[in-house]
């Protein structure tokens, strides 16, 4: 019987783990999940007990360990079927593989099976340690497109791409390097990463298209309230049992940790928890969905966490609800509300007032803050797609890749021509 057993790693890439970051945290030269096997899987002697076990995530470089014979493409594509086989379900698999798997004949039909089959999420080459990085993940629906790109060499570049792939295929970081499924089944299936830096019209075009394709959100409906509402500061809340507020030291960080760590940077990024944690130093809290994390510094931030398990990072006040007495949707939106009134300089929470009102009126707050929320957080996210597609557009026009079409019609009815004639 197969069992989810964690992660195995026949060798990791520093780069490469960057990229392959899965649900249950970073495939990178330690752990993923709740176990992590890593070296030479093959030395390893409990190796033939793995036929036993599927893992969460699989991060393999068949040409390791002075194999150099295991670089050609038949070589690595045993090991990839290999892999594939000790994933579960849903499970991803980042497989290092030679750079003409991705174009050469002799690798064509292994090509053709995995995007037929679905089983081809991606292909990432120029990262500054690897080879070519091939994302593999089974599961019941075959995607529609595929992320072929070269990073340049940046790590951080490639794992935005993919993590916003992951999400949608029309996301501004992906939508430049996704491309259909249907557009690469031809006689040669040539899946060759794209490298748009240089290709300002195929950039530009991605980007417009992800740019008109992003949903516009409404901003909730807001009137007049001349209702006056008395206030209890956040420390009588803890006081009054309310609400309980937790702050975690240092030394809950460990790179040896075994368990996700919330940091201040992941708070204010709005992203799962990014580091690792010791749960038995000192002083280490576990964070639970619905508590309200609040990082006070030049970059300030408020969130309501989603996720359960993870540990707590210093440098973050934790805000934990009693849910009978405080909505945390709403609690966080008033010191949302606090912390940007202090335009950068320190707030004390616990000289917050909160507004005295019914738990059910809360409710309804605390849906207005998060629908806020969600618009600010696509404002940014059109922000940025944005301001790629202007530099890209710049950049096209002064250099002559890119022109107005025919039938543009400038903004501009006469434009002198210096002669000083009206």
């Amino acid at each position: 019987m197969r069992t989810n057993a964690g992660a195995y790693i026949r060798y990791s890439l520093p780069s490469a783990a960057t990229v392959a970051e899965d649900r249950n945290g970073s495939a990178g030269g330690k752990r993923v999940g709740r176990q992590a096997v890593t070296g030479d899987i093959a030395a390893h002697p409990g190796y033939r007990s793995f036929a036993e076990h599927e893992f969460d995530a699989v991060v393999h470089d068949p040409a390791n360990f002075g194999r150099a014979r295991w670089a050609t493409v038949e070589r690595a594509a045993v090991w990839l079927r290999e892999c594939l086989g000790h994933a579960e379900a849903g499970g991803l698999v980042a497989v290092a593989m030679p750079s003409s798997a991705a174009t050469g004949p002799d690798s064509r039909a292994l090509r053709n099976m995995l995007l037929r089959n679905g089983v081809l999420r991606g292909i990432i080459s120029g990262l500054p340690d690897a080879p070519d990085l091939w994302l593999l993940r089974q599961s019941e629906t075959p995607p529609s497109h595929v992320l072929l790109m070269d990073a340049l060499g940046e790590p951080g570049l490639a794992s935005n791409a993919w993590r916003g792939f992951e999400s949608d295929p029309a996301h501004p970081d992906a939508a430049p390097y996704a491309v259909r499924v249907v557009d690469l089944l031809d006689d040669r299936i040539d899946l060759a990463p794209r490298n748009l830096m240089g290709d300002p019209s195929a950039e530009y075009s991605a980007l417009r298209t992800a740019l008109v394709g992003q949903r516009i959100w409404e901003p909730p409906s807001l009137e007049s309230n001349s209702a006056e509402h008395s206030a209890i500061s956040l420390e009588e809340l803890v006081d009054a049992e309310a609400v309980t507020c937790f702050e975690a030291p240092p030394t809950v960080a460990s790179e040896y940790g075994e368990t996700p760590l919330l940091s201040a940077k992941d708070v204010r990024l709005g992203r799962p928890a990014s580091r690792w944690g010791n749960t038995d130093a000192s002083g280490a809290i576990t964070v639970r969905k619905g508590d309200v994390a609040v990082v006070i510094s030049t970059e300030p931030a408020v969130r309501v966490c989603v996720d359960d398990g993870a540990l707590l990072g210093s440098g973050i006040q934790l805000v934990r609800t009693n849910a009978k007495a405080v909505d945390p949707n709403f609690l966080a939106g008033v010191l949302r509300a606090a912390v940007d009134a202090a335009d950068g300089n320190h707030v004390d929470l616990y000289q917050v007032a909160v507004p005295r009102i019914p738990l059910a009126e809360q409710r309804r707050y605390g849906a207005a803050f998060e629908q806020l929320t969600e618009l600010e957080t696509a404002w940014q996210q059109q922000r940025s797609t944005m301001e790629r597609l202007v530099r890209t557009g710049f950049r096209g026009l002064a250099q002559g890749m890119l022109r107005p079409p025919d039938h543009a019609v400038s903004s501009q009815a006469h434009v002198p021509d210096g002669s000083g004639d009206e």
